[in-house]
């Protein structure tokens, strides 16, 4: 008899567990949709499985310049003035005009995307090379978007890396060009290469 009502206890123990479990699990299921639809599980690589809330944002956009004034038609490279003192800082617009996204490579002066030289009365002599030990990487300027490069007299002899290593505090005194060379097209380097300049003078 003893048996009987151990038996008994345990079948009605483990029947309440049961529909415990059943109640708690019409609960979490009305908790998904009370407000809505609830996280949706995503697997990954790994075999995990996470979770997305939705409404959740997407990867970032890629990085193609900022809006700005452009020529229409055309690509233009300029400097925000004409004449400059020893120790001012330099900033030169590059902006695409074009319908399509135009390509240049980042390793030109001071690691930027245009090169900067400096006349010797016989020759223009480029400015500044980059030192930094990494690829080169080609960089997209899409249509209606400007590059703004600020370039200071430290570009003139740096001898190391950039932010690492001093170059000059002051320009030499002398007339500069500004080159910017790019390709046109969806992919890098598929056009035929092209290249915009602009001049400015260091003055006393």
């Amino acid at each position: 008899m003893e048996h009987r009502r151990r038996s008994s206890s345990v079948t009605v123990r483990a029947a309440m567990a049961l529909a415990t479990t059943a109640l708690l699990a019409v609960g979490c299921a009305r908790a998904g949709t009370a407000g809505g639809p609830g996280p949706t599980p995503i697997s990954v690589g790994s075999g995990a499985v996470s979770t997305a809330t939705p409404g959740q944002s997407g990867p970032a956009s890629p990085d193609l310049g900022t809006s700005g004034p452009v020529s229409d038609g055309r690509v233009t490279v300029s400097t925000d003035r004409a004449t400059y003192g020893t120790s001012a800082t330099v900033t030169v617009t590059v902006a695409n005009g074009l319908g399509s996204e135009i390509w240049s490579l980042n390793h030109q002066t001071d690691c930027s995307i245009v090169t900067v030289l400096r006349s010797t009365g016989s020759a223009w002599v480029p400015m500044g090379p980059c030192l930094l030990a990494m690829a080169t990487f080609p960089v997209a300027t899409g249509p209606g978007r400007l590059r703004v490069v600020s370039l200071t007299p430290a570009v003139m002899s740096r001898t190391g890396n950039p932010g690492q290593l001093p170059g000059e505090t002051t320009w030499a005194l002398g007339r500069y060009r500004v080159v910017f060379a790019y390709t046109v097209g969806a992919e890098p380097f598929g056009g035929t290469p092209a290249t915009v300049t602009a001049t400015f003078a260091v003055v006393a």
